[in-house]
């Protein structure tokens, strides 16, 4: 029986053929094991990145809040005490949620620990392992009508299979309105008889001149308009085109007299000018000149506030009456801290900071408001009250 020769070389190819085959067949497999693995890893990355940027738009509502609860809680400690307080107290409110290590009612849930604590158990949820620690705190007014809070948190983020981690420094700041706030000089120099709110009074000019002519006196009331002698009301200012023909002895009952002619012997206030048209409701009339004072009055009885230099809302919860670039202030309203039972103190500003610091600085009547109301020199330009004082 002749038994067949197996050529090596044969065998060799063969093997050669096989190899290369599982090459090929292990390859493939790793390479598509690789993109999968890679496109998997990338796609939580994405996911990550965004559940960060998420959190850091949560983080900068959260503040807001915060800033805005935790500025509440110290002016009710102002109120509960008695006694200004300090600015700085707001960093334990807003991180802490607590005054003293004491827990504050308004600021539960509320503060920043407890922000991290929910994102904490969020992001376990979701693989992640995160740590977030607050610094830099700092509070201040870079104009009159908003307190500005600015903190800085220390972040870090990891994935729990190890995938990603990040570690940033972010810095959040959130503006809180101080309208609508309670000014805490009314409360403390008042005993808590008077609080009063912050709010915001929106006028260019306080005094506005109308007309000018001649005259003398002064007056301020509601106008009548009328053309008839017969018809004119005793207790108001008469306006009329032509009084010339009218009796001087009838004119002189009225409060005052607005007219374009006027018989001799007038000797009530009066101003004669070319125009008696477009008068307001309310007038004050004044040595020839017609002005609008209301919204000097409506400033006064409103209880609103202007920028100024006066103390900022800050320095007005730590008890600082000095300057500021960022100042607010108002009118004290004398009749009504009489009605409240507050002692009073005549003959000073009427500025609420000039005021309430007792400065016993030169200060005049203005016509056209009650007895009781002074402005200071250095405010008379501000108010446009500089030709209306009565010295």
């Amino acid at each position: 029986m002749e038994v067949k020769k197996i050529s090596t070389k044969g065998m060799f190819m063969t093997s050669a053929m096989i190899l290369l085959t599982s090459i090929i067949i292990i390859s493939y497999v790793v390479d598509t094991n690789v993109q999968s693995n890679f496109k998997s890893k990338k796609e939580r990355i994405i996911s990550m990145n965004n559940f960060i940027s998420d959190i850091e738009l949560d983080f900068q509502r959260s503040l807001y809040i915060s800033s805005f609860r935790s500025l509440v809680s110290l002016q009710n400690e102002i109120l509960n005490t008695g006694n200004f307080s300090s600015r700085w107290k707001l960093e334990e409110l807003l991180i802490n949620g607590t005054i003293n290590g004491n827990n504050v009612d308004i600021m539960k849930n509320s503060s920043l620990n407890n922000w991290a604590q929910k994102m904490n158990n969020i992001s376990n949820n979701v693989g992640i392992d995160e740590n977030f620690e607050f610094s830099n705190f700092y509070v201040y007014q870079k104009g009159s009508w908003y307190v500005n809070f600015n903190i800085t948190s220390l972040e870090s983020f990891e994935d729990k299979k190890h995938i990603a981690h990040w570690n940033r420094n972010i810095t959040v700041e959130a503006s809180v309105p101080i309208d609508g706030q309670i000014d805490p000089i009314y409360s403390i120099y008042t005993n808590g008889k008077i609080l009063k709110s912050v709010s915001k009074c929106n006028y260019n000019n306080f005094v506005t001149l109308l007309k000018s002519g001649t005259g003398s006196k002064w007056a301020y009331g509601y106008v009548n308009y009328t053309d008839s002698e017969t018809n004119a009301n005793s207790s108001r200012i008469v306006v009329s085109n032509d009084m010339s023909s009218w009796s001087s002895d009838t004119i002189n009952t009225f409060l005052g007299a607005v007219s374009t002619s006027f018989p001799s012997n007038v000797t009530v206030p009066h101003v004669k000018v070319s125009d008696v048209s477009g008068l307001p409701e309310k007038i004050l009339i004044n040595e020839g000149k017609i002005y609008d004072i209301e919204n000097l009055r409506n400033f006064l009885f409103d209880g609103c506030y202007k920028d100024s230099n006066g103390p900022s809302y800050l320095m007005r919860l730590e008890g600082n009456l000095s300057n500021s670039k960022n100042g607010i202030e108002s009118f004290v309203n004398i009749d009504e801290l009489k009605k409240s039972g507050v002692h009073v103190t005549n003959g000073i500003s009427c500025i609420d900071y000039m005021y309430f610091s007792n400065n016993q600085t030169t200060a005049h009547k203005i016509k056209g408001m009650p007895d009781w109301f002074y402005l200071d020199d250095d405010h008379l330009d501000d108010y446009n009250c500089t030709d209306i004082t009565l010295d």
